[in-house]
């Protein structure tokens, strides 16, 4: 989030801020922004504005993967990426297959965003 938010604060683009991440990770700033309250605080003590936009994700076009800008741009100001959390797109892509074919089998439909379960009648 926080080279999101500098890309946001250089550029003032929020669809250029919107970088490419790994699954995990994504899922992880997606855990964080459900945390308004936490999450503003922050926000407030730090100055910072966090940008984070769903919408957008789709907008980028390529998922993230291994020795990208977002990971050049990590590296530069952290260090290493942790290959446990940074897994490479085609590696994600094989994982999400895995789990699109479990969902699908109790009704869960693309990647979670339908359901064909039918509910009964409250």
């Amino acid at each position: 989030m926080a080279l999101k938010s500098a890309v946001y604060e250089l550029t003032g683009d929020e669809v250029a801020a919107e970088l490419p991440v790994s699954v995990p990770v994504d899922v992880s700033v997606h855990a964080l922004t459900a945390q308004f309250t936490a999450l503003s605080r922050v926000q407030q003590r730090t100055g910072r504005l966090f940008v984070h936009s769903t919408v957008n994700e789709h907008v980028v076009g390529t998922p993230w993967d291994v020795g990208d800008y977002t990971q050049q741009a990590y590296e530069a100001a952290f260090g290493p990426v942790d290959e446990r959390y940074w897994i490479g797109a085609a590696e994600a892509e094989q994982r999400r297959r895995v789990l699109d074919e479990r969902y699908e089998s109790i009704g869960i439909t693309e990647r979670g965003m339908a359901s064909e379960i039918a509910f009964a009648a409250a």
